[in-house]
């Protein structure tokens, strides 16, 4: 069945847009919903969008083929007048109307998805069932990319104001040993009560450097909701710590935080702070634990695919001679 064919039969119920401005909006917001890259179908010249909620099916319409380099991956994909796929959360499978160039040959994909077990990898396959996956940022809107960029600055900041009781001079954080999918355990009920709470934003993920063959050691941590501050339910192989005021040297940066990008941030932030006024709280800071190198800090849920958000602290306690 042709694309256009699969199209008319699917129109009674569903959601149809037209125009080049709604639709393009409206392609992006479907991604969003499917938790998908907003950069995934950078088609050009929409001029009609179509959702069927009820069997799954969308399509999308521009007036000519067209072709789009996603230069993080340096692959070239092309999209037919006319896109169909059947969708669901991080998937779109049976698709239509999408090729991609390897080897000077046009390979037709019928399937992209995010798997949750690695949301940083989005797996494409061809109808044979071949398939290659990909960093999901390759996939984000290139204007986003930029923007993000731009954005990124260096600044110092008051922590915690991003903990659920902010005028508190005293948080207590739950940590534990790298990775974090103990912590996670832990909200959902793992702990000596059975109590089920809500995570809070950031994760921080102090890096410190170690004796051991990997040369760096990882302990995680994150904010306790205001009802449990008094008295957190322990857990085995986590224990509650009490911050007091903390100052932080702060780099920000989208996407995920990746093994390799990480170090390149926390390098970029430790050369932006030389020569300045903060450089003598952090010196300060770093005689006092000199194992500590640098805390990462993420703020978005594991599965979102755009808009992330994430830091870099260098914290020290004393701001009297910044």
């Amino acid at each position: 069945m042709s694309g256009m064919q699969a199209i008319e039969r699917q129109r009674e119920g569903a959601e149809v847009f037209y125009g080049a401005e709604v639709c393009k909006k409206k392609s992006k917001e479907l991604l969003e919903e499917l938790h998908l890259p907003k950069g995934l179908l950078p088609l050009s010249g929409l001029d009609e969008v179509g959702h069927n909620r009820g069997t799954g099916f969308v399509w999308m319409k521009q007036k000519k083929g067209s072709q789009h380099v996603f230069k993080k991956i340096g692959k070239t994909v092309s999209y037919a007048t006319e896109v169909t796929a059947f969708v669901e959360d991080h998937r779109m499978k049976r698709m239509t109307g999408v090729k991609s160039k390897e080897f000077l040959i046009w390979i037709s994909l019928s399937d992209m998805s995010i798997d949750e077990r690695d949301p940083t990898k989005i797996t494409f396959k061809t109808p044979a069932g071949i398939g290659r996956s990909f960093p999901v940022s390759a996939f984000e809107e290139e204007e986003e990319e930029d923007k993000k960029k731009d954005e990124e600055e260096n600044k110092c900041k008051m922590y915690p104001d991003m903990a659920e009781e902010r005028n508190a001079t005293t948080q207590t954080v739950i940590m534990g040993v790298a990775p974090p999918k103990g912590l996670f355990a832990y909200v959902k009920g793992k702990n000596e009560n059975g109590t089920k709470m809500e995570m809070t934003a950031p994760v921080m993920t102090e890096v410190s450097t170690s004796k051991g063959p990997s040369k760096e050691s990882f302990v995680t941590s994150f904010y306790i909701g205001k009802r449990y501050q008094a008295n957190p339910p322990s857990a085995q192989g986590l224990h509650p710590q009490n911050w007091g005021l903390k100052y932080a040297a702060v780099r920000q940066f989208g996407g995920y935080a990746t093994d390799a990008g990480v170090p390149l941030e926390a390098a970029a932030l430790d050369a932006s702070l030389k020569g300045s006024k903060w450089a003598p709280s952090v010196d300060k800071s770093r005689k006092t634990n000199p194992t500590v190198l640098y805390t990462v800090a993420q703020y978005s849920a594991p599965f979102r695919t755009s808009g992330r958000v994430n830091e870099i602290w260098m914290l020290f306690d004393d701001i009297a001679t910044a």
